[in-house]
């Protein structure tokens, strides 16, 4: 298809161990051709535009929808996989991203704790009174009969 494709791939199976293009659902193969998808995207391989792009590859079929739900997954695939970030900034030369910190570790770092503790200590009554209400109503509505 391309040469920029095959480089790409041959690179991703070095660093994976494992034929990750073979039709599986398995989460690293999934992952794996995320990055794949990712990286063809950043070079400029796949585009908005290329609305009739099938890769047919080792008679594996991968057609636009499956990409473009992969890319779109893509930043949950980051954010949740070690996998997936080591993956994607272990190639060297088409990850032009610095190591990023997940959105968990940027709210983590700038939640203050003991203020969340203080909050959570005051609404906790009120989360209790509704509860009770909810179980009050529950039997109420549900012994009608």
């Amino acid at each position: 298809m391309n040469k920029e494709y095959d480089t790409i791939v041959k690179k991703i199976k070095d660093k994976c161990k494992f034929d990750f293009l073979e039709k599986s659902r398995n989460r690293k193969h999934v992952e794996a051709r995320s990055v794949l998808y990712k990286l063809m995207e950043m070079r400029g391989v796949i585009t908005q535009a290329s609305s009739d792009l099938i890769l047919e590859r080792d008679g594996v079929f991968f057609d636009r929808v499956t990409i473009r739900h992969s890319l779109a997954n893509f930043d949950i695939y980051y954010d949740s996989s070690n996998f997936v970030r080591d993956l994607y900034h272990s190639l060297d030369g088409y990850s032009n991203l610095e190591r990023t910190k997940t959105k968990l570790e940027i709210y983590l770092s700038e939640v203050d704790i003991d203020r969340h503790s203080e909050l959570l200590e005051l609404i906790k009554p009120t989360v209790n009174s509704w509860k009770q209400a909810i179980e009050q109503d529950e039997k109420y509505f549900f012994n009608q009969k």
